[in-house]
């Protein structure tokens, strides 16, 4: 039995904890260690439906290297601007996460960056490179400009979903 099995079936959730979860499906209990496990939401030991991927909206974070991307000049309306900069994310990780992660994850608080925004310079923020690419396109038809540094790397890992639980890790091994 490899995970790749049990996907879109119904599993019970026996047992989890940092390390590994404890699966029933049809009266057989599985273990899946996390290798490497980078982000997870457990909370209930429940019947479920898994299902596993390797692209999905959540994954962006873990699968995609993170770019930094520095002002150079200032918009001129900034609340399309930010509008704007909150809809790419939005429409990129389909509102797993929000702007204000990727402040937290560019050490930012919303004062700096709004201030590097109406100052123009400085840094503005660090994401994936899927959602820089998309900021770029922006910034290029607004005619801002900026400069932004990191190389673009894409990176596997898994996304073990079950219902509204999740754990994502570079790999899941049975055990």
């Amino acid at each position: 039995m490899i995970i790749e099995d049990l996907n879109n079936q119904i599993v019970e959730i026996q047992d989890f904890n940092s390390n590994y979860i404890i699966l029933n499906f049809e009266n057989e209990n599985y273990r899946f260690d996390y290798l490497e496990k980078k982000e997870a939401f457990l909370k209930h030991r429940t019947v479920c439906k898994l299902k596993l991927f390797s692209d999905h909206p959540l994954l962006i974070d873990y699968n995609e290297s993170f770019l930094e991307i520095f002002l150079n000049s200032k918009p001129q309306n900034i609340e399309f601007f930010l509008e704007n900069i909150e809809g790419i994310i939005h429409n990129r990780v389909q509102g797993f996460r929000e702007l204000k992660d990727y402040l937290n994850k560019s050490n930012l608080d919303f004062e700096t960056f709004l201030k590097n925004i109406n100052d123009g310079k400085g840094k503005f923020m660090n994401a994936p490179f899927s959602i820089v690419v998309e900021i770029e396109k922006f910034f290029i038809e607004n005619n801002i400009k900026f400069k932004i540094f990191g190389e673009p790397k894409k990176i596997k890992n898994q996304l073990l979903i079950l219902d509204n639980q999740y754990v994502i890790s570079r790999k899941f091994n049975l055990k």
